[in-house]
């Protein structure tokens, strides 16, 4: 079972640093900051119906940070990763992009969908509109 610590002392040195060191600028790199965020539902998965039923809609989920205070969730490092509760949360050049953390994901996996969010954030952001920068060489779509 991967856990936040696992992640950071595994995960981020494997995939994450790589993909960042070239993807991004040296200028880029060097503002970067990493962490990881719980992720908490922003409204309600379900909705009841007038007839009582209830219905499935989907969650928007929120960082915690930008959370109420009172319902904010302390990030334990021992805890197990789990789908839609963490975030990876990359601050460059005062812009952040944050990436689901599923549990148990393979890094090749974790890798082409990393870049692919890196490659659009970038091309989105403020300080380089635009640019589409190429997935690093060793990034493979998995399901291909």
């Amino acid at each position: 079972m991967r856990t936040v610590q696992t992640f950071l002392t595994e995960t981020v040195p494997r995939v994450v640093e790589p993909v960042l060191d070239a993807m991004l600028t040296p200028e880029e790199r060097e503002s970067v900051q990493i962490r990881i965020v719980t992720a908490l539902p922003r409204r309600s998965p379900f909705r009841q119906r007038s007839d009582g039923t209830w219905i499935r809609i989907g969650a928007e989920f929120v960082p915690d940070a930008l959370a109420e205070p009172e319902e904010r969730v302390p990030l334990r490092l021992d805890a197990p990763l789990g789908e839609n509760e963490h975030l990876l949360e990359v601050t460059m050049a005062d812009e952040s992009v944050g990436i689901f953390l599923q549990e148990d994901e393979p890094d090749d996996r974790f890798a082409w969908r990393f870049a692919n969010d890196v490659q659009d954030f970038v091309a989105e952001s403020r300080f380089a509109w635009g640019q589409l920068r190429p997935l690093p060489d060793w990034v493979h779509d998995p399901w291909a």
